[in-house]
């Protein structure tokens, strides 16, 4: 073990966006910065890169957005001046609810009035929650009616069958997960934040960064202001008896740090990794031993013999989501998201050609692609979801706290709005920077 490698004001461990956007709000106050990162790159879950055996990149990890209702994003693209691009709207679609696969429209006309009443009860939960605070207000008590899992809400809702299967088919979708282990405050969160439009879960996601989110990741590592380490994984953060830090790195560079406060920037899963003393908030102990519940599967796929511009969406298939990105070597690309890995092998063309012709008999699956975010050692987990309970038992007050150290957290997975999002990882950086620099200034 080496001797520590000097001292700076802040460590902040992670290079994701919300590790940069920690970094760059306090280096341009004044104070001097370490940003530890585990991997030989920065972006944590943000990452772009070639579809395996072609030159055609694509995003692995977060890609789509709304700049008219995501401002934190909003703000920085237009800080850098970075071209946003509109994608490219559906053409055909095409649902799988109540066991019939339908063109066109979701479920039978019969159920409409079924789909209006499901469709009011969700804004009027998201309003609720809004007016509870919403993400930024985390305190708990007065939403216990609605901490419960999408799938117990959807079901208390009594729908008919295609009605039902619709709303969980979103569910499913946004949370990565069966509909039981996420909690249906995650997705108020959303539709809150779309201003209480649960129809802005189909239509409000149509923008992604022209030169690819890598851009992004460039240009605010450019502007952090912070001294950079890379492939330096931190196994363990300390606090002195005199105050301040001790941050330990393992692997060929070991490496000790030392500061006066420290940022943790990571995915919750990742948490695990690093030991604490003094140990962590018991909520926070326990939310990271039980997991954030997201484990989708996003599976990028080369197919022939499929409608140019689908969307494809459904339940009761291994796959939830499926949509056209455009034309690559005469076939289509296609991106889909599920989340059973019983049902589906993202590293078999085989498997994904089964589950895509649930929805498209016929079509041929040249070819796949995917990075495992949960078998991911410095993720753990797809983007950030609820689970049942977090909210009302203060699990995600305890992670937007201040705690002795000072250590403050920060990642897209419990951010203050926006959580799960690329706007969320930028909202928690800010957050967890002016919770140290109030400290660090007082």
């Amino acid at each position: 073990m080496s001797e520590p490698a000097g001292g700076s004001d802040v460590v902040v461990v992670g290079g994701g966006v919300a590790g940069l956007i920690a970094a760059r709000e306090l280096s341009h106050v004044g104070l001097s910065v370490t940003l530890v990162e585990a991997r030989e790159r920065l972006g944590g879950r943000i990452w772009r890169r070639s579809f395996a055996g072609t030159q055609r990149t694509v995003e692995v990890g977060g890609a789509w957005f709304s700049t008219r209702d995501m401002r934190p994003l909003a703000a920085e693209l237009e800080r850098y001046g970075l071209e946003v691009e509109a994608a490219a709207p559906p053409r055909a679609y095409r649902w799988l609810t109540g066991g019939i696969v339908r063109d066109g429209a979701p479920l039978p006309r019969s159920e409409g009035r079924a789909l209006e009443r499901a469709i009011y009860a969700l804004g009027v939960a998201a309003r609720e929650f809004a007016a509870h605070g919403g993400c930024g207000g985390r305190e708990p008590g007065g939403l216990a009616e609605l901490d419960v899992s999408a799938a117990a809400w959807i079901d208390a809702l009594a729908l008919p069958p295609a009605t039902r299967d619709l709303l969980l088919t979103f569910a499913a979708m946004y949370g990565g997960a069966h509909p039981r282990e996420v909690a249906l405050l995650a997705h108020l969160s959303d539709i809150a934040a779309f201003g209480a439009s649960a129809y802005a879960l189909l239509d409000g996601l149509d923008e992604q960064l022209a030169d690819g989110s890598g851009q992004l990741v460039a240009r605010l590592a450019e502007d952090c202001g912070a001294e950079l380490v890379l492939g330096a994984p931190v196994a363990a953060v300390q606090r002195h008896a005199g105050g301040g830090v001790r941050v330990r790195c393992d692997g060929p560079g070991a490496s000790v740090y030392e500061a006066h406060a420290v940022i943790l920037a990571l995915p919750l899963g990742a948490l695990a990794a690093v030991a604490l003393d003094p140990p962590a908030d018991p909520l926070i102990d326990a939310a990271v031993s039980a997991g954030q519940p997201c484990h989708s599967i996003k599976l990028w796929m080369l197919a022939a013999d499929v409608p140019a511009g689908i969307l494809a969406a459904g339940w009761g298939a291994p796959l939830q989501w499926v949509s056209d990105v455009g034309e690559l070597d005469g076939a289509r690309l296609l991106v889909a998201f599920g989340f059973d890995r019983t049902q589906l092998d993202p590293a078999s063309a085989d498997s994904a050609q089964e589950a895509l012709r649930r929805f498209v008999p016929g079509a041929r699956v040249l070819a796949v692609d995917h990075h495992d975010w949960s078998a991911d050692r410095f993720a753990r987990g797809a983007w950030g979801m609820w689970r049942p309970g977090w909210f009302s038992d203060g699990t995600l007050l305890a992670l937007s706290t201040l705690h002795d150290g000072p250590l403050a957290y920060a990642s897209s997975d419990f951010a203050p709005a926006w959580p799960g999002w690329i706007a969320g990882a930028i909202s928690s950086g800010r957050h967890a920077a002016e919770l140290i620099r109030r400290r660090l200034r007082a």
